[in-house]
């Protein structure tokens, strides 16, 4: 009888100060990512993961991008911030700093894709659920992870950040929303729940 060994774990890696998280599945000698972040080139992969709608209710993608700190540069000179990417769109938007940014050429902006779609939920952070779920991590910014979250306004399903750290910073989502951040206390997160 043939046994086959599942375990989860994270890598962690720095790349020019800016957090990567890549969430692996170890299956007998062989790792395959269960989510990766892959480079943007203009096109949406396949496998890349859904995140929201838009007015047109067309799907948007889940996405970061890394922008020069605009506070607190003493401890970093990069944010990586979670972004949304649209359909037929070169570039990444995400709120930063009460504003909407958008990435270009040079902001190394990715797009969070996974070979195994059915890992993951978008949960109430007041919901039960397994052991096993964890919360995506979609940036870093001012020192602090930050978690992706959407929640729905006016007629679309937005996409943003939810900051790890309350101390220091709003709780709730953050999304960008014509030109403005937009907050919202009622929101899903992205989770990572293995079966």
């Amino acid at each position: 009888m043939n046994v086959l060994l599942i375990t989860f774990f994270s890598v962690f890696s720095v790349v020019n100060s800016a957090v990567l998280q890549y969430r692996s599945v170890e299956v007998g000698f062989a790792t395959v990512p269960a989510y990766y972040w892959r480079d943007f080139n203009g096109l949406i992969p396949n496998d890349a993961i859904k995140g929201g709608k838009d007015e047109n209710g067309e799907d948007t993608y889940v996405a970061q991008f890394t922008t020069l700190a605009e506070y607190n540069v003493a401890k970093t000179k990069l944010h990586t911030v979670p972004a949304v990417i649209k359909k037929r769109s070169r570039y990444a938007f995400a709120p930063y700093a009460g504003r909407v940014i958008h990435s270009n050429s040079t902001t190394n902006t990715k797009i969070l894709c996974t070979s195994i779609e059915r890992y993951y939920m978008w949960l109430s952070p007041g919901s039960t659920f397994s052991p096993n779920c964890r919360f995506v991590i979609g940036g870093n910014e001012d020192g602090f992870p930050m978690f992706v979250g959407r929640a729905k306004h006016n007629k679309e399903v937005v996409v943003g950040k939810i900051f790890s750290d309350n101390t220091n910073h709003r709780t709730g989502l953050i999304s960008a929303y014509n030109g403005i951040e937009v907050f919202h206390d009622t929101y899903e997160v992205l989770s990572h729940c293995p079966s």
